[in-house]
């Protein structure tokens, strides 16, 4: 097997900085889109478990920019901005990543969703990459599933009651 530069200075794979998730989602594909690309849908459940979205502003058009400030119990804000890369209604959704720091923002990353029919469900397939070690992709990794479970229960009831 060939190895890349990074597994050949001992760094950690492509692979171990890529996260992918495949969730089926109990709504509809158009529900789902929606969920991802209206501000007042992400503000009811885009964050970890222990979070609560303080602010969303969101224009999902090809160009249009995010930002996703979510605060935990303790207070402490954290803040996601990126860009929409692309947008296919109802398909496919491609933006960037990064957490806002004081100077800026810290490494962009890339997220790819693609929604597709599984009976009165979707298939969301998430994609997110570069991450620039294991140890960030493995905290994100948590950090998703617990939105991802939010995001079910908001699908299945349109509430996080």
């Amino acid at each position: 097997m060939v190895k890349t530069t990074l597994e050949r200075k001992g760094e950690t794979s492509i692979r171990d900085r890529t996260l992918i998730f495949v969730r089926r989602l109990p709504a509809a594909q158009d529900k789902v889109f929606k969920a991802w690309t209206d501000q007042r849908e992400l503000a009811q459940w885009m964050g970890p478990a222990d979070m609560t979205v303080a602010s969303v502003k969101a224009d999902a058009r090809e160009g249009g920019a995010y930002r996703i400030t979510m605060r935990s119990k303790e207070g402490k804000e954290f803040t996601a901005v990126g860009q929409y890369c692309e947008v296919k209604p109802a398909e496919r959704i491609v933006m960037t990543w990064a957490w806002e720091q004081a100077q800026g923002h810290g490494p962009v990353t890339c997220i790819t969703i693609e929604l597709k029919p599984a009976g009165k469900s979707t298939e969301m397939r998430f994609h997110h990459a570069l991450f620039e070690d294991k140890d960030t992709c493995n905290s994100h990794r948590s950090g998703w599933q617990s939105i991802f479970d939010k995001l079910a229960r908001w699908c299945k009831t349109g509430t996080l009651n």
